[in-house]
């Protein structure tokens, strides 16, 4: 059973926005115009002291929980992370988090394909050689008989 998200009291919330505002005021103005708003927005909470911010990383977004607090608040100005998802390209994957590839469902489920096709292969190469050496006691592995052959004559023989 999924509990439901318990956000703080929205009094507290702008509580520690209106202390952000007045312990930060040029990194905050910064950052209100970098962004092109008015007023400082306030992120989704998903327990009464985390809230969900948006940062890049390499050209991407994702999503990071972080504590709504003051602090966290703070920090999410200095480090100009978003507290709402970006306006476009932002795809929510399987694991929760979320990035903006700028790309079309197409170009993404073909790259997805590409990847799985790849890691498949890896897996096909990587799995036991089928032909193994016939001497107790001795547990290597070969792709060919030839392989067997050789490994033998040159580790098992009798001097």
């Amino acid at each position: 059973m999924e509990q439901p998200v318990v956000s703080p009291p929205k009094s507290m919330q702008d509580y520690w926005r209106d202390e952000v505002i007045r312990q930060h005021p040029d990194t905050v103005e910064a950052y209100l115009s970098r962004h092109s708003l008015e007023e400082l927005p306030l992120p989704e909470y998903v327990t009464p002291d985390t809230a969900i911010y948006y940062r890049q990383n390499k050209g991407e977004w994702e999503t990071l929980k972080y504590p709504g607090v003051i602090h966290g608040l703070a920090t999410a100005v200095e480090n100009n992370w978003l507290m709402a998802p970006p306006d476009s390209g932002v795809e929510t994957l399987e694991d929760g988090s979320t990035v903006a590839t700028g790309k079309s469902d197409r170009e993404v489920g073909l790259q997805a394909l590409a990847n799985t096709l790849e890691m498949r292969d890896a897996r096909e190469k990587r799995k036991a050689k089928p032909v193994g050496c016939t001497v107790k006691g001795c547990r290597r592995r070969f792709d060919t008989e030839r392989g067997v052959k050789k490994h033998i004559s040159v580790k098992h023989r009798e001097v």
